[in-house]
């Protein structure tokens, strides 16, 4: 059960860290002020993802255990509630990379020239946050209740066209305006736009759970109360570690070009270390919030004793990945 869940979302992950590394490979043949500015910009969407993942493992607890139990109209609530709080998030991130774009790279660096394409490029990004606010937490829903294919394929979709779009925007292909930087920002938000699309197209075809937005105004005090003392601590815990990360690169900012894009790499390859790791977790809390929901809690002790066995392992050869990568 554990590989089933596993694999698919290792998939998503690993194409997850090869879109940045694309950004990178590809930003390496314009210039290193426009792989330093986007390294710095993309910050922002690093804290937002963990912001994500929080809800989303909120989510994906409460639903698993729903669906154990085969309730789906108490799925569709907590995806209403999950939903109302990332899209006021994103909303925020989107705003203010909107109006404020200058102000938000100047917590990172005081370079005129890196200010000015990080600016370009958040400008563009603002359409992705919103976009992704909506399709981060329908995903987490249905991988929790085993469409874990599903989810994927999206995921597979959207990081494809990334990377098409990428080569297209950035150096100008097929009659494209040739865009550096802002076309790493132009090509996220389409493919996001189009996985957005998509999402509302696998909705209209399932016959349970759908994207609606009615849910948004759902009133359900027991599952908000649920929702709230699940997702907290997972989104205090995902922000703490994306905000410390960024702080790396706030100091790294105000120490010149060089060290933050030789920096942007050594994130690319943390990013594929930890693949392992968060595929592990995921899988597992899905599986053992299915168990949990069918009343088996004997065989949650053991399966989560198992899955801590697992996590340990794959920790492991995370480590050994990054370190033979250096």
């Amino acid at each position: 059960h554990i590989f089933k869940l596993v694999l698919p979302i290792v998939i998503q992950n690993l194409l997850s860290a090869a879109v940045s590394s694309a950004d990178v490979v590809m930003l390496n043949y314009v210039g290193q002020s426009s792989i330093s500015a986007v390294s710095l910009a993309a910050q922002y969407a690093s804290v937002l993802f963990m912001v994500f993942y929080g809800l989303g493992t909120g989510a994906t607890i409460l639903c698993a255990q729903y669906y154990g139990k085969g309730d789906m109209q108490a799925i569709q609530v907590v995806e209403g509630i999950a939903m109302r709080f990332s899209l006021l998030i994103s909303l925020l991130f989107s705003g203010c990379a909107l109006l404020l774009p200058e102000w938000m790279m100047r917590i990172f660096t005081n370079d005129g020239e890196l200010i000015a394409i990080g600016a370009s490029y958040l400008r563009c990004m603002s359409v992705c946050y919103l976009c992704w606010g909506i399709t981060e937490v329908y995903l987490a829903v249905l991988r929790s209740i085993g469409r874990v294919v599903v989810s994927t394929a999206m995921n597979v979709l959207a990081f494809s066209l990334n990377i098409l779009l990428n080569a297209v925007f950035i150096f100008g292909l097929f009659g494209a305006p040739q865009l550096g930087a802002m076309g790493v920002a132009i090509a996220t938000s389409l493919s996001r736009l189009i996985e957005l699309g998509a999402c509302f197209a696998v909705s209209f075809l399932s016959k349970d759970i759908k994207l609606d937005f009615r849910y948004l105004f759902a009133r359900n005090q027991t599952l908000f109360s649920d929702f709230v003392k699940l997702s907290l601590p997972a989104l205090g815990n995902d922000i703490s570690w994306s905000v410390a990360f960024s702080m790396y690169s706030v100091i790294l900012g105000h120490l010149g070009t060089d060290v933050v894009a030789a920096n942007s790499f050594v994130i690319v390859v943390r990013n594929f270390g930890t693949i392992l790791c968060f595929g592990m977790a995921s899988a597992g809390g899905i599986l053992l919030g299915n168990i949990i929901g069918e009343n088996k809690l004997e065989d949650a002790r053991a399966g989560a004793k198992k899955l801590m066995k697992l996590t340990v392992a794959t920790g492991a050869l995370g480590g050994l990945i990054i370190l033979a990568a250096t």
